[in-house]
C-alpha cells in the first residue's frame, strides 16, 4: 500500500514549469499552467483518482473554459457524475498504478 507520493517528480517540474496546486477538503491537486497566455492556449485537464470530487477542475474551468477534462476513477459513487455533468469531461473507470500489468484492486475507506 502506497501511503505517500514523492516529491521528486514535483521537485523537478517545479524548477521548469509554473506549477500551481488547489487544497480542497485536505486534498491536494497540481495544475501545470501553460506558458503562453491561459485564454489562447488548448487545454487538456487529466485527473486520475477524481474521489468524488471536482471542485479543483471546476476552479480551471472557470479560468480556462476551452479545457477539455478527462477524468480516471475506480468507480467512486458521484465521480462519473461529476466529471461528466459539471465538467462536460470524459470519466474512464479505471486504476493507475506503479507498475504495467492488470491486477486485482481494492479501494479502502469506501
Amino acid at each position: 500500500m502506497v501511503n505517500e507520493c514523492s516529491n521528486d517528480l514535483f521537485d523537478t517540474v517545479n524548477k521548469t514549469t509554473t506549477l500551481k496546486h488547489f487544497v480542497i477538503d485536505m486534498e491536494l491537486k497540481y495544475f501545470i499552467l501553460p506558458f503562453e497566455p491561459i485564454n489562447s492556449v488548448s487545454c487538456n485537464v487529466i485527473s486520475l483518482g477524481i474521489g468524488g470530487e471536482t471542485e479543483t477542475e471546476e476552479r480551471i474551468k472557470r479560468i480556462m473554459p476551452q479545457c477539455k477534462f478527462l477524468g480516471i476513477d475506480s468507480g467512486a459513487a458521484l465521480s462519473k457524475e461529476f466529471y461528466e455533468e459539471r465538467l462536460g469531461g470524459t470519466y474512464v473507470e479505471g486504476l493507475v498504478g506503479a507498475k504495467n500489468g492488470t491486477f486485482s484492486a481494492n479501494v479502502l475507506g469506501v
